[in-house]
């Protein structure tokens, strides 16, 4: 299957319609990143899979299993990372997400976003000019063969995909930026 170059990014949905009917529905996502596949061994960080920035890596957590993903970074450049893996709607994938140093000192750790429904995000500014090692597990070291993810890692300044909200007949997407007290937010 060829997209077309202004295939909106996101999740679409596919049915294949033949002479005996319909298949079932089935989901795609479309990002800005070329995909790789995730490869084992890369449990820890000295077995870390190297990867490009700007990249999005497919995998999947299996019981206690660490994704380790290394990358390079210039001084003061972005370094994102951000999973896709309960938003996937596969399995109830309670991911955990680290930026370490080299040296092991961990720089950044998120288990929960509210923004990513419970897919952690995580972003800052390099402190250095080098290698940094991306560790994701299951948060409880559980996980299967249906604990999917896509993994953005790149120089993006945050969520790769929005959240859409659900507003209240009569109310406005200005009303869910109104306080309690009254003011709005900015």
């Amino acid at each position: 299957m060829k997209l077309a170059a202004d295939c909106k990014l996101g999740e679409h949905h596919l049915r294949v319609r033949t002479t005996s009917g319909l298949s079932e529905l089935r989901t795609f996502f479309v990002g800005p990143f070329p995909v790789v596949a995730e490869t084992e061994p890369n449990n820890e960080p000295a077995k870390a899979q190297r990867i490009a920035l700007n990249t999005t890596v497919s995998g999947v957590i299996t019981s206690e299993d660490v994704d380790c993903f290394m990358v390079d970074a210039k001084k003061g450049q972005r370094l994102t990372a951000e999973v896709e893996g309960i938003r996937l709607g596969r399995a109830v994938f309670d991911a955990r997400l680290a930026l370490l140093d080299t040296n092991g000192t961990v720089l950044a750790d998120a288990d929960d976003t509210w923004l990513g429904m419970q897919d952690p995000f995580i972003s800052l500014l390099a402190p250095h000019v080098g290698s940094y090692v991306i560790q994701l597990r299951e948060s409880t070291f559980g996980g299967n063969d249906n604990c999917q993810y896509r993994l953005h890692i790149g120089t993006f300044r945050g969520l790769l995909q929005s959240i859409h909200w659900a507003v209240r007949r009569g109310r406005t997407n200005a009303d869910l930026l109104q306080r309690s007290d009254g003011r709005i937010h900015k």
